[in-house]
């Protein structure tokens, strides 16, 4: 099962496309040509960073995999994990982004 958690961040470029996005992991579904970054499949990282071509739920290892942020590429994904340290050590004064999305 995919849940959106409530703090999601969202890349600019797709502001204008979130709806799509949503809809399609509210059915259960992924959009391949999106990023999604993930709570971590393990207990070790912290997140994981998908492309939609190779986000396959039933691959994973997770009765639920949260999606807590999306991006149209790579880069602006990895700038997104970049801000959620931020605003966890700002916020939490650490970058426990486990704990900032629990």
């Amino acid at each position: 099962m995919i849940r959106i958690h409530e703090l999601m961040y969202v890349d600019d470029a797709l502001k204008e496309k979130i709806d799509e996005v949503q809809e399609a992991l509210d059915n259960n579904k992924i959009v391949p040509s999106v990023y999604y970054i993930t709570l971590a499949s393990n207990e070790v990282e912290q997140l994981d960073i998908i492309s939609g071509w190779m986000f396959r739920t039933e691959e994973r290892n997770a009765d639920e995999i949260v999606v807590v942020g999306v991006a149209k590429s790579k880069r602006a994904a990895i700038e997104l994990v970049q801000k959620m340290a931020e605003d966890s050590y700002r916020t939490l004064g650490n970058c426990n982004l486990r704990k900032m999305f629990s």
